[in-house]
């Protein structure tokens, strides 16, 4: 049964879009599939060239929003522009390449409508492929198999502790409070890999909470095609991570007056990844990330 619009908030789905014609039909699917029926979608796109509008638009959603920037600009800067549209009390950041399940929406503005103090709910996910079929993830069984078994609410210093031994939340599944943007900001555009940690971190420090539900509520999609690919070779992603695992340790340091088990994340990121790429043979990138470690190991040897 569908939800009684009247009786509950919109929500904003925002979809930052580039080139996903491939993708964008699935993850546009689930979203007109859900069991609550009171959100606006809007397409965010970032002067596509390929037919993810065209796409979009021949869904002829009443709900559904188009805005077309003539710039391509990056991933923070069109997440940042995604901010500017918001309107309703609750919104989203839906990826142009993962989908919800169906009991997404009604299951996550019910928790946030039941805890008045989170600014933000996430929740957990299945992997899957090209093809929208589960898979095995080794990331994502260490990511469920460090969580609890129930709905726990996190702030302060143990929220950055629960965020920084290992990232946890699948950036997607977030569902925000607006009054959120006012607390903590815009995205750092400067960033690439880590945009969505470093922003929790901020929510955090700024006295903010995060809800995490043990609720699988999400399909997330591994495909050759995802940015962080990219990012891994040219490893952007390991000096992002490593610059914000120093500022969150740091935070907990001064907070707790103690240290604590860290890098662990940033460590098994490194070595599951190197595993990755001798398995597809990719020799070179193997042994790049490999000098990497050796270039930092007489930092982080200290404060592990």
């Amino acid at each position: 049964m569908k939800n009684n619009i009247a009786e509950n908030p919109r929500i904003d789905i925002l979809i930052p879009c580039y080139n996903s014609a491939y993708t964008i039909k699935r993850t546009l699917e689930s979203i007109s599939s859900q069991s609550y029926s009171n959100y606006r979608v809007v397409l965010v796109d970032n002067n596509s060239v390929d037919k993810s509008v065209e796409i979009y638009l021949n869904f002829n959603n009443r709900r559904f929003e188009c805005v077309r920037y003539k710039e391509t600009v990056s991933l923070g800067a069109n997440l940042n522009r995604c901010l500017e549209h918001v309107k309703s009390k609750y919104f989203c950041i839906m990826h142009t390449d993962d989908e919800y399940k169906a009991d997404y929406l009604a299951v996550m503005v019910s928790a946030m409508e039941s805890n008045q103090d989170v600014d933000l709910a996430v929740c957990n996910v299945n992997i899957i492929n090209s093809r929208s079929k589960k898979i095995f993830s080794f990331k994502n069984l260490i990511k469920r198999s460090s969580l609890f078994s129930k709905n726990i609410k996190y702030s302060g210093v143990k929220g950055v502790i629960w965020i920084s031994n290992y990232n946890k939340i699948i950036a997607p599944t977030a569902f925000y409070r607006k009054a959120l943007i006012s607390k903590v900001g815009q995205f750092n555009e400067q960033l690439k890999f880590t945009l969505d940690w470093e922003y929790y971190f901020r929510l955090f420090s700024a006295g903010g909470s995060i809800l995490y539900l043990n609720n699988i509520l999400f399909n997330y999609r591994l495909h050759d095609n995802q940015e962080s690919a990219a990012l891994i070779v040219s490893m952007e992603k390991y000096q992002e991570m490593y610059s914000l695992l120093v500022a969150m340790n740091s935070y907990t340091d001064a907070k707790m007056k103690r240290k604590i088990l860290r890098y662990k994340y940033f460590i098994f990121t490194i070595i599951f990844d190197v595993m990755s790429d001798v398995v597809h043979m990719r020799i070179m990138q193997g042994i790049g990330k490999i000098k990497f470690c050796i270039k930092l190991f007489g930092n982080i040897k200290e404060k592990i």
